[in-house]
């Protein structure tokens, strides 16, 4: 991306100009390490998700002193001694099994507690970043939020580490700020995630080496907070696992890999990683835990319909994945377009968003756009969006590879300048139908489909090897 090109605002930024931006970032912390930890693998899902959804202020920048350290500190000391306070304060991980949690709402542990449930409960620990539990959990198991790891000790420890590298911390990131016209908010946001990161890392560093784990095992490495505690485990060779938690399209945001091995889904999964550069021996083909086929249930599908309020037509339903947040409006402005075409209200329509998205991103359009529902991510689950569903319509995301498990018809919208990646093999293959633009879709709702069931068939047994129970007892064999 070249330095006149207008970034001032990021909502404004295109896929292609994201990763640019990310790789500068990438390549200038990957030249600063904390205890071992290069500070660019802490900041995975920052960089893709976060940056492209944030807005940011005008293009100056603010000279960081000494004080802030100390303001950091003080926040390190306060976390300290508010989980001092609590009843979960002492982390107990010895010899446990210790799974990731990004949320303890339900549709936040499809992936994860069909494998802890091959556990006992007394085997398992988990942590996440929710206060409060919103779902039961395996009796006899434990958990844990992110803060019960910090304590005053490493308070001390940690700025110690930090005044070895704070200099060209800074200096890294004024340079991507002078590169990319950034503002100071953007300066002030990526060095608070990276204060935090380490603080988290020295915190983990500390409870693992009073209590070692039998192996820490998380949804997604470069998630945030996984990444720190995969790092912190790496560090005294505690045996890391990582799922593949949807479709893989590029490199970014999941290379490289922390965790020691990769449980994917299926053929088309391992050789796309093993062509990223990564070793065979850390790939196993294990499956999609989480997809669990049934037979379709009429009263469940009436019901649910009454529970969202959609009445008895057949429902089309967009999933947008997480691209630059341009493409991905011209993506969900061109579907609400062709829902506008159905004069005749033939179809109900709606949007179930990705989780790392807002419906803020889309009021404007749905106002212009009133027939179209949205959800966002915690309001339907995968399994209700599936139940209710007849006809998806996609880009390239996995609810849409997923579906055709479940018997679904669907329609690529193929109208943005982001590749297909892995849904082009579908495309190929004549297993997905592709429309060009709104008119072509309102086109294909209204015809039949045309697509080839037997080939399809083939295709997913390479795509998802195991599904449900037996992935589960797959992969649970092997962490054991």
């Amino acid at each position: 991306m070249s330095k006149d090109v207008d970034v001032t605002n990021f909502m404004k930024f295109t896929q292609d100009e994201t990763i640019k931006i990310a790789d500068s970032i990438n390549e200038l912390l990957s030249e600063v390490e904390y205890k071992g930890a290069k500070l660019n693998l802490f900041l995975g899902d920052f960089i893709y998700l976060q940056v492209i959804l944030k807005r940011f202020g005008e293009s100056s920048q603010e000279k960081k002193h000494y004080f802030q350290k100390l303001s950091y500190l003080s926040r390190f000391l306060a976390r300290g001694i508010k989980n001092r306070k609590s009843n979960h304060s002492k982390v107990n991980l010895h010899d446990k099994i210790l799974f990731t949690l990004t949320s303890t709402k339900e549709y936040c542990t499809s992936l994860v507690f069909p494998v802890a449930t091959k556990f006992k409960g007394e085997q398992l620990a988990f942590v996440g970043r929710d206060g409060s539990i919103v779902i039961k959990l395996p009796e006899g198991s434990s958990y844990f939020t992110f803060s019960n790891f910090f304590s005053n000790q490493c308070a001390l420890k940690w700025l110690d580490e930090i005044n070895k590298i704070w200099e060209r911390v800074n200096v890294s990131i004024s340079i991507i700020c002078d590169r990319y016209s950034l503002g100071k908010d953007f300066y002030s946001d990526l060095l608070d995630k990276l204060m935090t990161a380490t603080q988290y890392y020295e915190s983990c560093l500390s409870v693992f080496k009073k209590s070692k784990p039998k192996a820490v095992v998380t949804e997604y490495d470069r998630n945030f907070h996984n990444s720190i505690l995969v790092s912190a485990a790496n560090y005294f060779n505690i045996p890391t696992y990582t799922f593949i938690h949807g479709t893989i399209n590029d490199r970014n945001a999941y290379f490289p890999f922390l965790a020691n091995k990769i449980f994917c889904w299926g053929e088309n999964q391992f050789n796309t990683i093993k062509n990223w550069g990564v070793s065979e021996e850390f790939i196993i083909i294990a499956g999609n835990q989480k997809i669990k086929v049934s037979s379709n249930d009429k009263n469940k599908k009436e019901s649910l319909k009454i529970k969202f309020e959609f009445n008895n037509k057949p429902l089309v339903t967009l999933t947008p994945n997480p691209v630059g947040i341009s493409d991905r409006r011209q993506f969900v402005e061109g579907f609400c377009k062709s829902a506008e075409m159905d004069k005749n209200s033939n179809y109900e329509f709606c949007i179930k968003l990705h989780p790392s998205d807002t419906k803020d991103n889309y009021n404007d359009l749905l106002i212009m756009h009133p027939r179209v529902k949205i959800f966002d991510s915690d309001e339907i689950t995968f399994n209700e969006m599936m139940d209710i569903t007849d006809i998806f319509v996609i880009h390239n995301s996995s609810i849409g590879v997923e579906s055709l498990m479940f018997g679904k018809r669907v329609i690529v919208l193929d109208i943005i300048d982001v590749p297909l990646y892995n849904v082009s093999e579908l495309v190929n293959n004549n297993l997905v139908e592709v429309a060009k633009s709104p008119e072509e879709l309102f086109v294909k709702l209204s015809n039949e489909s045309n697509v080839d069931r037997e080939r399809m068939k083939s295709f997913l047994k390479k795509y998802y090897c195991r599904t449900n129970g037996e992935a589960a007892e797959f992969i649970a064999s092997h962490i054991n």
